[in-house]
């Protein structure tokens, strides 16, 4: 049996030996290794600079539009800001260069707030971020600001005189009465207080008010607490507690008689509504409330007659909220004609959490009115009542004027 045969074949040519050389220290080497990877490392170094480029450019830009949205809403949110509040932040964003980007501007405001809210979008194109499929970035910006004071004093003088009658006092109570929903559906703390001054020719107090004066020539007729402030006080904002201050006489100084051959005159010839200070307890001045329901109640009762002293409404209305009134303020409080709520008010001028406002509704100018002089104030009068219902008045060419102009 033949046995089997190896053959072994050797090629030993030059170039074959040189290949086997070659790959043999490739293996054996790691330079090619260290190449692809710091190629590598290059180019993830040079991707995430780029990004880092992008991103402090997009905060760049980001942080400029916010710093302006919130400088700008602040300033045009402030109550003591004059300027149209828009335009505050349309004004901040020209002078930064950056009116394109803004978007939005909502301004929401009330007696005692200011909210202002501004919205700006930037689109940024990026160097590097590309790669990634993000051509630009969105840079948006928002901010919102309010002021609010929450200690409000408010008076509302409203003219109940002649003139206000039929629509002009039916319009005169809705609106006042829209005022105090709108002012006190906002007022979820009850700090803003409301004082009512209805005014003719005179102011009508309650008694407890007119109590807290040095009044003099006191009269006994129910619901008839007038005073005529002298003319010094109008150059003071205190009307002050100490000075004799005569009180208003319930008389009709406006209506005359022609018949001159009796001493009779028809019971007509002195009206109500011809009496300056009338005996209307509808139209008493209201102190410190903040009962919406009680305070509309007190409005829709108001009545219209007389003449018009805006004067006198004002004064008043001044006097109730000045704080050299807060030592009376909390003795009525006592007496159960203030709401308690707000003892501690009238709050100081000075007083940054603290809006005082005097809201004036009224048709007309002021009409000048009489009254009866000093001298006839008190004593017996020339005029009596007949059981009749009649009036009697003296006459004689000696008699004496009774009344005088104011």
């Amino acid at each position: 049996m033949l046995g089997a045969t190896k053959t072994i074949v050797r090629d030993n040519t030059p170039h074959r030996k040189s290949a086997k050389a070659t790959v043999g220290r490739f293996w054996r080497e790691e330079d090619g290794t260290l190449m692809l990877f710091g190629v590598l490392l290059f180019m993830l170094m040079l991707t995430f600079g780029g990004i880092a480029v992008d991103v402090m450019r997009y905060e760049q830009r980001r942080t400029a539009l916010q710093q302006t949205i919130d400088r700008s809403v602040l300033a045009a949110a402030s109550l003591s800001q004059e300027r149209n509040p828009t335009g505050v932040v349309n004004d901040y964003f020209s002078k930064a260069g950056l009116s394109p980007f803004l978007r939005t501007v909502t301004v929401t405001e009330g007696l005692n707030f200011r909210n202002v809210n501004a919205t700006a979008e930037a689109e940024l194109p990026t160097f590097f971020m590309g790669m990634l499929g993000y051509s630009e970035l969105d840079v948006p910006a928002e901010s919102t600001a309010e002021q609010r004071i929450n200690n409000v004093e408010i008076a509302m003088v409203l003219d109940v005189s002649g003139s206000m009658g039929g629509a002009k006092i039916a319009n005169l109570k809705t609106a006042a009465m829209e005022f105090v929903d709108t002012v006190k559906n906002n007022d979820a703390d009850n700090r803003i207080s409301i004082t009512l001054v209805p005014y003719n020719a005179q102011v009508n107090l309650p008694r407890q008010l007119r109590e807290k004066y040095n009044a003099t020539n006191v009269h006994d007729v129910t619901d008839i607490n007038c005073l005529e402030i002298p003319d010094s006080q109008f150059s003071n904002v205190t009307l002050s507690r100490t000075t004799p201050i005569p009180m208003f006489s319930y008389a009709d100084t406006s209506n005359n008689t022609n018949n001159n051959n009796s001493y009779s005159t028809s019971n007509s010839d002195m009206i109500e509504n011809s009496i300056f200070c009338r005996r209307n307890n509808d139209n008493l001045v209201r102190l410190m409330s903040g009962d919406a329901t009680q305070l509309k109640s007190w409005i829709n009762g108001l009545d219209a007659a007389g003449n018009t002293s805006i004067v006198l409404g004002m004064k008043w209305a001044l006097t109730l909220i000045e704080p050299g009134a807060r030592p009376m303020m909390t003795q009525l409080i006592a007496d159960g004609v203030a709401d308690s709520r707000f003892a501690g008010r009238p709050f100081d001028w000075n007083d940054e959490d603290a809006l005082k406002v005097i809201i004036v509704m009224t048709d007309g100018e002021h009409v000048a009115h009489t009254k009866v002089n000093s001298d006839y104030k008190t004593g017996d009068s020339p005029i009596w009542k007949a059981g009749d219902g009649n009036y009697s008045i003296q006459h004689g060419s000696n008699r004496p004027s009774s009344a005088g102009s104011n």
